[in-house]
């Protein structure tokens, strides 16, 4: 408990509390795990259903738990993601030269995007400067 007390007070010293709420990927998660759920209650219902040995009225029952397992397998697979999103957040606090360093696009992507730049405008900012400086070579 204390060492998630420490990492929040570091992620709110540097501001970066506003990334973690404004955080999307967990929705997006959460979607993909719901889908592979109701792909594995079809692939259930059509297994159960193809099956002539079987009741025709067993499909609902093993749809459903078809879908909680498919759920539960992808949410657990998915989980790793939102993972990777948080140690990103931790490190940048942490040690945001190194970032700068070693990634130095991504780097600049969440400086522009703790401005309240897009990263897709972001991404046309730097292709417009690339052009200007392509045109300046030129000449």
């Amino acid at each position: 408990v204390q060492s998630a007390k420490n990492t929040w007070s570091l992620l709110k010293s540097k501001g970066i509390d506003a990334w973690i709420n404004d955080d999307l990927t967990g929705f997006a998660l959460i979607c993909g795990a719901v889908i592979g759920g109701f792909i594995c209650a079809a692939i259930a219902g059509f297994m159960v259903t193809a099956n002539d040995d079987l009741d025709d009225n067993l499909s609902t029952a093993f749809a459903f738990l078809g879908f909680f397992v498919g759920f539960y397998l992808c949410w657990t697979v998915l989980n790793t993601v939102a993972s990777c999103v948080v140690a990103i957040f931790v490190c940048y606090a942490e040690e945001p030269q190194v970032m700068e360093t070693n990634r130095s696009n991504e780097y600049y992507k969440l400086m522009a995007a703790r401005q309240g730049i897009s990263g897709a405008d972001y991404d046309k900012q730097q292709k417009e400067e690339q052009m200007e400086q392509q045109q300046q070579a030129n000449q």
